[in-house]
């Protein structure tokens, strides 16, 4: 598994440092077992017994809801995507995929799951957006990278069939 402290970009950290104390934040979650996706709402605040129906997890910490980013956070989801509307930011979790020879992109499951699907749009902006530059060779995505990898979300395991991934760019 991914120690995702290893991997949180200066953009997260700009999104973390403007979460208040009393704010809902509504996150995407990853559950561990099944693998399912679910919208929720985390509080940054202590429940102090009081019950919100629409509060799914209570944090009382930035670094509380920072861990919960985390693979190995000791509960049974893991948060993969996250909109802290009042701060003006949005998170999710992406994965690093080689598609060429020099090449790795970064890409959240939806983007994952629109690029097996033959959409390469979000990897055409990120060339457009000198995000990425491309080496020499053929782009594709070799099946062997997608299939080993175990960091990747149940759903796209369940949606690649085995064959390289051609990107049309």
């Amino acid at each position: 598994m991914v120690d995702m402290n290893k991997h949180l970009s200066q953009d997260i950290e700009d999104v973390l440092a403007k979460i208040d104390t009393g704010e809902v934040i509504e996150c995407e979650i990853r559950w561990k077992d099944t693998g399912e996706a679910e919208t929720v709402n985390i509080a940054m605040y202590d429940d102090d017994g009081i019950s919100d129906d629409d509060v799914f997890y209570y944090c009382t910490s930035v670094n509380d809801f920072r861990a919960l980013l985390k693979d190995d956070n000791g509960e049974d989801f893991v948060v993969v995507g996250f909109d802290n509307g009042k701060a003006g930011g949005r998170w999710s979790k992406t994965y690093a995929i080689g598609f060429r020879l020099y090449a790795t992109v970064r890409l959240t499951e939806r983007e994952l799951l629109d690029v097996l699907g033959g959409d390469c749009s979000s990897i055409q902006t990120q060339i457009d957006n000198g995000k990425i530059t491309l080496g020499d060779g053929d782009s594709y995505i070799p099946g062997t990278w997608l299939v080993d990898d175990d960091e990747l979300p149940k759903s796209v395991h369940d949606a690649h069939n085995g064959d390289d991934v051609d990107i049309n760019l």
